[in-house]
């Protein structure tokens, strides 16, 4: 596989770090991720670490260009709000590097917030984040456009996701520009039928035979199949 960047965007509670590990130990490449980057920090720093998030992620993106600079693919899990996307494909780019950028996300707002607040209540010694923080976080979380990554809901089955994941890292078909959409929507387009949530909100082709939508500013859409399980 040539050497490839594949970043994991998506706001807490969307699955990015279950995809994001799964992938990097079936492809056996290296995984960095935010969490990691903050860990780094005194604890007392920690609390008021938000001032200081494009710092934490400039660092990230450090690493990353380190990794490409040798010839190692990687893979990024943090929430990529908005510019570092772009960063992010600057910087694979320079190193001819392919770009995977990928979102998660959770089409159910009630599915989501449950699974977030359970979440604080199983792992209160890692401080995940709250419901509360992450609404605060959404409002500077500029949409992905439908063409510009792969849309991965969490709501869907395991290994459906897994699947989709895998085979769109591994397309030879590579997204280049646009990743950095203007600030129209703050959550995906929710699905209105079983064929919108397998295809539209994807924003790629299902199958081959399919017809591909219209790519948005240069995207190239990425064939990709995904498991035939319903969910």
């Amino acid at each position: 596989m040539k050497t490839t960047l594949v970043i994991f965007s998506g706001l807490p509670g969307t699955g990015k770090t279950s995809l994001a590990t799964t992938a990097a130990r079936e492809l056996k490449i290296p995984l960095l991720r935010i969490d990691d980057v903050v860990a780094s920090i005194p604890e007392h720093m920690r609390k008021r670490a938000d001032p200081f998030w494009e710092e934490m992620t400039g660092i990230l993106l450090n690493l990353v260009e380190a990794q490409l600079k040798l010839g190692i693919s990687i893979i990024v899990d943090s929430v990529f709000m908005g510019t570092d996307r772009s960063q992010a494909l600057e910087i694979a780019k320079n190193h001819n590097a392919a770009f995977r950028p990928i979102h998660t996300f959770v089409s159910n707002e009630r599915i989501w917030e449950a699974r977030v607040r359970q979440r604080v209540l199983d792992f209160p010694d890692d401080e995940p984040a709250t419901w509360e923080r992450i609404q605060v976080q959404r409002k500077d979380f500029l949409p992905w456009r439908p063409t510009s990554a792969l849309f991965v809901d969490a709501l869907r089955p395991v290994e459906e996701n897994r699947r989709k994941v895998m085979e769109f890292i591994t397309a030879r078909e590579e997204i280049r520009k646009g990743i950095n959409p203007p600030a129209t929507r703050t959550k995906p387009p929710k699905a209105t039928s079983p064929l919108s949530a397998r295809r539209g909100m994807s924003g790629l082709c299902v199958n081959s035979a399919d017809a591909c939508p219209e790519p948005v500013e240069g995207f190239t859409s990425v064939r990709v199949g995904v498991g035939d399980r319903g969910g």
